[in-house]
């Protein structure tokens, strides 16, 4: 590689600038990657929070339901038109469970659910309702109603086991999808930093190539002005040096204190040196 029509400067912050890119461009890697860990811990804990949100609100829609029926079975009243707000409260509940089917881990317990949703508003309509009012009408005995109260409230106990399955079953998925956006947090960090220490790692091996570049021809240079401070004339040195770096080279070299005058002036005490030399030789 051929330095001499580069400046000295320009040798030294060419390491300095390619640290400074490669530690940028590892910053600029390290924003995206913690930019990306950011979205993905926030996407997991946004869909935990809005799944948790839907078990309780299907829980609450339930334990309405179940509320409506304890009413309707000792109140007439409430009877005749508990079947519409059981049927309205488990519309609500099965979509809640059909939005909640469209997560693959969760379909088979939302379906179940869907299901005892179902059957518990079907009972309330088809069983429910018409044992209460005949009852009350002293169409039926107190033994057939007790059956049907019997069977209601296990419909109910079941439909409330299926949805506390789901909040059982969901809670450690979201402890687990946390637990795999903090590890992919910790592996960004890691990255970044393994990154940065390559770049710096790269920079500096660079930077000691180029040091030693760059120092050579000056070591070239200080030995060939030794030998000639030493007398010897004959001694050539290399032009691959940039001018700068031979100008520094000569005016910084202290053994040639007493030879820091112009080029020419010393190439001409030299000739002068010379030729008395020659002739005492002849």
């Amino acid at each position: 590689m051929s330095l001499k029509n580069i400046s000295i400067r320009y040798q030294i912050l060419i390491p300095i600038i390619m640290l400074v890119v490669a530690t940028f461009s590892v910053l600029v890697f390290a924003k995206f990657e913690v930019e990306s860990a950011i979205s993905s811990i926030s996407s997991t804990a946004r869909q935990a929070a809005g799944d948790k949100d839907k078990i309780t609100k299907l829980a609450d829609l339930a334990w309405a339901m179940r509320v409506e029926a304890i009413y309707g079975i000792y109140d007439e009243q409430r009877a005749k038109d508990m079947d519409a707000n059981v049927a309205k409260l488990s519309r609500e509940a099965m979509a809640i469970t059909r939005d909640l089917s469209q997560t693959g881990v969760l379909r088979d317990l939302s379906m179940r659910i869907e299901t005892s949703v179902s059957d518990y508003s079907r009972y309330t309509q088809t069983q429910a309702k018409p044992t209460i009012l005949s009852y009350f009408n002293d169409e039926i005995g107190v033994t057939r109603y007790n059956v049907m109260v019997s069977e209601y409230r296990a419909k109910g106990a079941e439909m409330m086991e299926d949805i506390n399955a789901l909040s059982a079953f969901i809670n450690p998925l979201v402890d687990k999808d946390l637990q795999a956006s903090d590890a992919e947090a910790d592996q960004m960090i890691v990255t970044a930093g393994l990154a940065l220490s390559g770049a710096m790692l790269a920079a500096l091996i660079f930077g000691w190539w180029m040091s030693g570049v760059i120092v050579k021809p000056l070591q070239e240079l200080q030995d060939v002005m030794r030998k000639l401070a030493g007398g010897d004339l004959n001694v050539k040195a290399s032009d691959e040096a940039p001018t700068s770096l031979l100008v520094w080279a000569v005016m910084r070299t202290k053994p040639l204190a007493n030879y820091a005058a112009p080029s020419a002036r010393f190439a001409a005490s030299v000739m002068k040196w010379r030729q008395p030399r020659q002739s005492w030789r002849q």
